[in-house]
């Protein structure tokens, strides 16, 4: 699929599905600094690319962190910066700017979602991470894409290799 379309079309056709709950969880994108791409530990907790989604040959458009949140977009942003979690490394040690409006607003308005259901909201943080990936970004954060790989006990969701199929391409 042509990224710029599941960027834009597509990406407004998931958010027709998705966003479904009155209240729910959000999907947001936070500008990394490149800084980030000399780090041996940021390389190594990419997402995208990564072993099992090589580079792609196109011009690389800056590296993002992706998550998902049930509190404001704006307080999550707040607790990365603090370390809050250690989930939020790469946010909370390479953001673009400390300030919401530069690092998280504008992307987060143009590719995020909100209302999401529990059970769709960590698939979907993936795939705007893939999407996101696909059209040239390195990306951090989403995870749920690599739960098919841990053993039964630990994929809480009983998640399979869902990127690249269904509504999830």
């Amino acid at each position: 699929m042509d990224p710029e379309y599941r960027l834009t079309t597509y990406l407004n056709q998931m958010r027709e599905k998705y966003q479904i709950t009155s209240r729910g969880a959000k999907v947001y994108i936070a500008r990394l600094d490149d800084a980030i791409l000399e780090s041996s530990k940021g390389k190594k907790r990419c997402k995208f690319p990564s072993d099992d989604f090589p580079e792609i040959d196109i011009e690389r458009k800056g590296c993002v962190y992706v998550g998902v949140t049930r509190k404001t977009v704006y307080k999550r942003f707040r607790q990365h910066l603090e370390g809050h979690k250690r989930k939020g490394w790469a946010l909370h040690k390479f953001p673009s700017s400390r300030y919401f409006k530069e690092c998280v607003e504008e992307l987060t308005k143009q590719y995020g979602f909100t209302h999401l259901h529990v059970e769709t909201r960590e698939k979907i943080e993936s795939w705007v991470g893939y999407t996101l990936y696909k059209a040239g970004y390195w990306v951090w954060g989403p995870h749920a894409h690599e739960e098919y790989k841990k053993p039964k006990e630990q994929n809480q969701w009983n998640y399979d290799d869902f990127l690249g199929s269904g509504d999830l391409i």
